[in-house]
C-alpha cells in the first residue's frame, strides 16, 4: 500500500485537528484541546514551509526520475 502526502493533505488535517481542538476547549476538555490546537498549527508551519522551500515539488520530481529506472 502506498501512501503519498501532500500539502493539501496536511493542511486537511490541520484544518481538522484545529476543529477537534476547539470543540475539546468548549466541552472542558482543555489539555487535550490545547494539544490538538497545537498539533494542527505545527502542521500548518510545516505545510507552509515545505511549499516556501519547494521540497513537495522535489519529492514528487525524484519520485518520478526514479519511477522511469
Amino acid at each position: 500500500m502506498k501512501l503519498e502526502a501532500s500539502v493539501s493533505t496536511l493542511f486537511t488535517v490541520a484544518v481538522i485537528l484545529l476543529s477537534l481542538g476547539v470543540n475539546f476547549l468548549k466541552s472542558g476538555d482543555t489539555s487535550t484541546g490545547v494539544i490538538c490546537i497545537m498539533v494542527g498549527f505545527g502542521l500548518i508551519v510545516i505545510g507552509v514551509y515545505a511549499v516556501e522551500k519547494g521540497i513537495i515539488n522535489k519529492v514528487k520530481i525524484f519520485k518520478e526520475e526514479n519511477n522511469k529506472i
